[in-house]
């Protein structure tokens, strides 16, 4: 005998109401460029679409154009990677990816 049949109901159920939570808005510094993330993870800059995650759809983001080359990412108070603007297509490292190579860097090491 199946674990469901014709009379089972479904687990999950659309809630009637919205999330009454509200929208954190964040706030850089004047010298930052703000980007906010598209619902597929995305960010332009000078029409150039870049990835980044889905995680941070509809935040904003900021790149520091100051904090010389590759250009800090932030979110809200963390830096989460760099950013390189000047490649002929932009090059993102994301913080966890720079953790994995150290990581993975130090035991080819010892």
């Amino acid at each position: 005998m199946s674990r469901w049949d014709e009379n089972s109901k479904p687990v999950y159920k659309s809630s009637a109401s919205s999330y009454a939570g509200k929208k954190i808005e964040l706030l850089y510094p004047e010298r930052m460029l703000v980007r906010t993330v598209s619902g597929r993870g995305f960010i332009k800059n000078r029409s150039t679409m870049i990835q980044l995650t889905m995680a941070l759809a509809e935040y904003s983001v900021a790149i520091d154009p100051h904090s010389g080359h590759p250009h800090d990412l932030w979110f809200s108070h963390r830096r989460i990677g760099f950013l390189s603007l000047d490649a002929p297509r932009p090059l993102l490292m994301l913080m966890s990816l720079l953790l994995f190579l150290s990581m993975n860097s130090t035991k080819t090491q010892t």
